[in-house]
């Protein structure tokens, strides 16, 4: 799973960001390549969710619904959205922890 990170450092060292406005728009546009390239299944989002993000309007955990927004806005399924924060993810670890028990 490609977890997109949104915390600040992460975001500021992003050439496509460096001229234009840092916002849930522009971070979904990163989500939809990956959607592209390798499909849902294998996309995540990353955050410690402590405010000070360099996204505008996720400035903290109580904002993260704007990235909620913007992929409903663009057609995301609510089972597709689950995926993104945090599903992909879960089903991952849950393999790997039955590997590691082996």
């Amino acid at each position: 799973v490609l977890k997109i990170s949104i915390l600040r450092p992460v975001i500021l060292s992003w050439p496509s960001f460096s001229n234009i406005p840092r916002s849930p728009v522009c971070l979904v546009n990163h989500f939809d390549h990956v959607v592209n390239l390798v499909g849902i299944d294998y996309v995540g989002i990353g955050s410690d969710f402590d405010g000070g993000g360099a996204i505008a309007d996720c400035a903290d955990a109580s904002q993260m619904i704007n990235i909620t927004v913007e992929l409903l806005r663009r057609g995301y399924n609510e089972k597709e959205i689950k995926k993104i924060w945090g599903e992909n993810f879960l089903r991952v670890f849950r393999e790997v922890e039955k590997f590691a028990h082996k």
